[in-house]
């Protein structure tokens, strides 16, 4: 066993030439044929690669890897009309590990790559030819299938509607799931939710589902207040969230938190 890059390879001649272990996660490399069996999300939550895009305010994109708190990224009002919003928290913020995520390909040529609980406004029936997101549903992304419409965006172009042509799964690096104070976030010039499965999911059937990310945003009000009156301090808990717990927030306790606001409000006065 050879530890290398934070994966364990382990020589296995019978099956394969070599095969990776991190955490869940299997990379077996068999002659010329690369097979993945890659983790998820990590313990909670659902994010995107490090490799997608988000659109940033002043002109110019950025990766998820260089997207940090308060930058302001593109977004898409109820009405379908594009803005730009705060990112004010990271769910997920891990550069390692490659991972499993759904690439949801748009007849528009346009593509949005995250996990597959990660919600996405779509549209289906007569909804489906109205530009509004106000007229969508929020699903899992897991639920998403050819002939649904999502939402493609551009700064200077109100959403427009684009039907889904194929769903595939993909593997690739990191982990990121950027916060915006309204809940919604333009990657790759597709339309998602910010917001992905949590503690609530295990507990409500599937057709309310969709109910799920008003009801996220609403738990998260106490946390864009402290964004509002102390950037600073809730960046320092935020940091010290992801520097000290591999899953981000979705490792943290209640009282974990409270500890970390404590000492970062503390230094902020």
């Amino acid at each position: 066993m050879v530890k290398k890059d934070n994966i364990c390879w382990r020589e296995d001649i019978k099956n394969c030439s070599y095969s990776a272990f991190e955490g869940s996660s299997l990379y077996a490399v068999c002659g010329c044929m690369l097979t993945w069996h890659a983790s998820s999300c990590g313990g909670g939550g659902s994010c995107f690669p490090a490799e997608a895009t988000v659109q940033v305010e002043g002109g110019g994109r950025k990766r998820m890897s260089e997207l940090a708190a308060g930058d302001r990224v593109l977004t898409v009002r109820t009405d379908g009309s594009t803005a730009f919003d705060d990112v004010y928290l990271f769910g997920h913020k891990r550069a390692e590990g490659v991972h499993e995520f759904l690439q949801l390909q748009t007849s528009a040529n346009a593509s949005v790559t995250l996990t597959r609980g990660h919600f996405v406004p779509v549209a289906r029936g007569a909804c489906s030819a109205a530009p509004a997101v106000s007229c969508s549903v929020t699903l899992p992304a897991s639920d998403v299938r050819p002939g649904d419409v999502i939402f493609t965006a551009a700064d200077d172009t109100a959403a427009a509607p684009a039907t889904v042509v194929s769903v595939k799964t993909v593997v690739r690096p990191g982990l990121y799931n950027p916060f915006t104070l309204g809940g919604r976030i333009v990657v790759d010039g597709v339309l998602a939710s910010a917001h992905s499965d949590w503690f609530l999911d295990p507990l409500v059937p599937a057709a309310a589902r969709r109910f799920l990310p008003a009801v996220y945003q609403a738990v998260l009000a106490p946390v864009r207040l402290l964004y509002r009156l102390v950037p600073r301090a809730l960046a320092q808990v935020d940091a010290a969230v992801h520097a000290g717990f591999k899953d981000g927030w979705y490792d943290v306790s209640v009282g974990q938190v409270a500890n970390l606001a404590v000492t970062a409000l503390a230094s902020a006065a």
